[in-house]
């Protein structure tokens, strides 16, 4: 693929330099350069798969994550923090501090003032260290945050323009229809000329009702109409129609073809910003023998202010919601049909910076990429121990899958590169990497096992919350915990016992299954003693074994399971992550391991602020190899 004509302007504007020992790049030199700068944070990027992509050509070397790593700084590899799920892995780049200062200790976690029955998702809860984002605002710059972490819901978690993760606002659904019998004499077809059409219902044995069902009200029911649209004297369905109405004359929600998706903007009134939802006819044969229909989860963007969402809206549409793990894996949509809905939501991503970039100025633009992510947690197949390993066929069409996220995240770096102001200083960062599983451990079921209460109400006496291979487990502690139920005299014979049973776990092979079992006083050796949200109790797998926290306690502890995992050790090899800086005035060079709190120190010299408040990394420009 040639390389475009704005990327070769602006590559051709980078001052290389030598990657010799003494290379250094002064505030200085930053300071004429004047640049704004890109932060993407890539979910899930490897640094051993984006390495053995290049080198196999999977990635070509002129696009994204090659060009931005052939004419930059590169490091050896960056290190996540030792809980590497990607609330706390991002959080800890965003503020240059460690979980058990900036508080987000895990995906979900359980805070000690709540019920043991409620948590918190890390990636809404309080941050407690200060952000990019803020640090870079209280110092005069102009921040855009496009899906970049922050949620535009108080102001320590705005930007000047900040577009968040989109909110579901209902449940996805397919629909088997089949013809009603009627020649659908109810409908008001208007100009619409069919050789015939036919009215269709659900099903009886259908998965689900025809239409959408929104959180907290009624649902919304759609009516769907069967169009044989060729005049050539056979009877052959070719076309599906959606209607809240019955009637085409004033309009209608969707027109399907075979395979075809359509978005749908959803007649709800109180819909600030719009609800919307994709859909699809997954099947439409000719005789209406097999009709299917997808109805997509809907979903409303979130962010601030107003007039910045409502601009986008109008431009690029309502936020497209995630790809349906649930009903891929209830084999309701087929891996094609979820590759669409993961590249839909990817691209809208993308479109929304480019959106940004064509209409506000801003210094620090931070935004994100899921798809690597996303997809590697299904599809990673690459040990001889999970399930299907043996199938030649899977593992090349799960391969495939791989390579696909990494190249469409590819391209999307480069319509980023190529859209941006030559003085524009890229930063590409991962999170963590992803390791094959094998084993599923049911942690709930282990303490209960081991002769604990467990509940989905309070009266439980622990409980583990998990996230990928990390789990922090909870006494429910009477005085901290509300409603808590074991008395404090009792708590470190609890921690001793739950101890004890997760060092006893084996795995298949006889292995211990827990690389980390250690109690709350013991985890600042791992930077994650947050004294109101660590458990009394965290454990990390073993790479290779990820963790459930269900609370269905008659299941087995270890089961077969696939897919690809983190949160290991920030050691583990396949875990380690990248970073890739690009732009006017950064040198071509390859410097040490970075750890995850070097990255806002880095984002903030490139940008020429100071670090946010409690950083504790350093900036690796000018550092010597």
């Amino acid at each position: 693929m040639a390389v475009g004509l704005s990327l070769l302007a602006w590559l051709a504007g980078l001052v290389l330099a030598p990657a010799n020992a003494g290379q250094m790049l002064t505030r200085q030199r930053l300071a004429e350069a004047s640049p704004k700068v890109v932060v993407v944070f890539v979910d899930g990027a490897a640094d051993w798969l984006v390495e053995e992509y290049l080198e196999r050509g999977v990635l070509p070397r002129e696009s994204g994550f090659g060009r931005l790593r052939g004419v930059g700084l590169e490091a050896e590899y960056l290190a996540p923090p030792d809980a590497s799920v990607t609330a706390p892995s991002f959080y800890t780049q965003l503020t240059g501090t460690y979980p058990d200062r900036h508080g987000i200790v895990s995906n979900r976690f359980h805070a000690v003032d709540q019920p043991l029955s409620e948590s918190s998702s890390g990636f809404d809860a309080t941050v407690e260290a200060e952000t990019l984002w803020e640090a870079a605002r209280r110092q005069g710059k102009r921040v855009v945050c496009v899906a970049g972490f922050a949620d535009g819901t108080t102001p320590e978690r705005s930007c000047d323009f900040t577009l968040a993760y989109g909110q579901a606002a209902g449940r996805s659904a397919v629909v088997a229809l089949a013809p009603t019998g009627d020649a659908a004499q109810r409908w008001k077809l208007g100009g619409a000329k069919f050789e015939r059409s036919r009215e269709l219902q659900a099903k009886p044995d259908s998965p689900a009702a025809l239409g959408f069902q929104l959180e907290g009200g009624a649902p919304l029911g759609l009516y769907a109409l069967a169009a044989d649209t060729v005049a050539d004297g056979a009877e052959r369905y070719d076309t599906l129609w959606l209607d809240f109405d019955r009637d085409l004359t004033n309009g209608y929600a969707a027109k399907l073809g075979a395979s075809a998706w359509v978005p749908v903007v959803l007649p709800v009134s109180d819909a600030s910003p719009a609800a919307g939802a994709w859909v699809k006819a997954l099947e439409l044969a000719g005789d209406l023998s097999q009709v299917r229909v997808y109805l997509g989860a809907p979903y409303r963007n979130r962010g601030a202010p107003s007039r910045y969402l409502t601009a986008l809206e109008s431009e690029i549409g309502f936020w497209p919601g995630n790809p349906d793990n649930d009903s891929l894996g209830r084999g309701l949509i087929d891996e094609a049909t979820w590759f669409e809905q993961a590249e839909r939501l990817s691209n809208y991503i993308r479109d929304a910076v480019l959106f940004s970039l064509r209409h506000y100025d801003f210094d620090l633009l931070l935004t994100y990429q899921p798809l690597i992510d996303e997809a590697s947690h299904l599809f990673l197949l690459r040990d001889r121990r999970q399930p299907g390993y043996e199938d030649e066929e899977k593992r090349a069409r799960y391969a495939a899958h791989i390579e696909r996220s990494y190249q469409t995240v590819d391209r999307n770096l480069r319509a980023l590169v190529e859209a941006a102001s030559r003085r524009a200083r890229f930063v590409i960062a991962s999170d963590h990497g992803m390791v094959p599983v094998h084993t599923r451990v049911a942690v709930n079921a282990l303490l209960a096992q081991a002769g604990f209460r467990l509940a989905r109400d309070d009266t439980a006496e622990v409980r583990a919350y998990t996230s990928a291979s990390t789990a922090h487990i909870y006494v429910n502690l009477a005085g901290r915990e509300r409603g808590g139920v074991v008395a404090r005299e009792e708590l470190s014979a609890y921690v001793e016992r739950i101890v004890g049973a997760c060092r006893q776990l084996r795995g298949p092979g006889g292995e211990p299954v827990f690389d980390y079992v250690l109690t709350r006083e013991e985890l600042n050796r791992v930077r994650l003693g947050h004294p109101e949200r660590a458990g009394d109790v965290w454990v990390n797998a073993r790479p290779g074994y990820t963790l459930s926290g269900s609370l269905d306690t008659e299941q087995p502890v270890l089961a077969p399971v696939g897919g690809g995992q983190h949160g290991y050790a920030g050691a583990v090899r396949p875990v380690r992550a990248i970073f890739f800086a690009a732009g006017p005035g950064i040198p071509h060079l390859r410097v040490k391991p970075m750890r995850s709190v070097d990255v806002a120190a880095t984002v903030s010299a490139l940008l020429e602020i100071d670090s946010p408040a409690q950083n504790e990394g350093q900036a690796v420009v000018g550092r010597k190899e």
